[in-house]
């Protein structure tokens, strides 16, 4: 019985170090943005990107190559029905490519947020087309080509390609 004990106490530990540490990297993602999201909400969006707080605590780094990553975070209510969706975009060049960030989009769906996007990206527009109570998103990277994505009542899926400058698509 006694080891039974100590077994879940170890659990319980291992566990609160885990809770602690999306506590921690919530508080980095968000610092300085003023928001309604309630702390367990911000950690939900801190665990579906994939980084994680540095060993000195100070700041978020990717996973793959240990490189500190910024994020710019904005809070919207993209289908006017009072719940925020949020939108991250930030990164570095390990983690998005020559882009050197990527874009994720949030939205609550049943309780929890959904992630939508998640791709390299430099930003993004919000078209006035809507498609289903949400507007689409023209969604934009490195080079001339830029990509239009439309609600489809689940998710944002990818439309099409809209050239930026002549030739800038070349047949994608």
């Amino acid at each position: 019985m006694k080891s039974f004990h100590l077994i879940t106490v170890a659990l319980i530990m291992v566990a609160s170090s885990f809770s602690a540490s999306a506590q921690d990297g919530a508080t980095l993602l968000f610092k300085g943005k003023t928001t309604s999201l309630t702390s367990a909400e911000k950690e939900e969006i801190y665990k579906l990107i994939a980084v994680k707080v540095s060993s000195d605590g100070k700041k978020l780094i990717d996973t793959s190559c240990e490189n500190e990553v910024y994020f710019d975070i904005q809070i919207t209510d993209l289908n006017n029905d009072k719940t925020p969706e949020v939108i991250v975009i930030g990164g570095n060049t390990c983690s998005s490519g020559v882009t050197g960030s990527s874009i994720w989009l949030f939205i609550k769906n049943k309780g929890v947020y959904q992630p939508n996007l998640g791709f390299p990206a430099a930003g993004y527009k919000v078209m006035k087309q809507l498609s289903k109570g949400y507007p689409n998103l023209l969604v934009g990277g490195a080079g001339f080509c830029f990509a239009i994505w439309q609600w489809d009542g689940a998710k944002y899926q990818h439309l099409k390609n809209v050239p930026m400058a002549k030739g800038g698509c070349n047949g994608r």
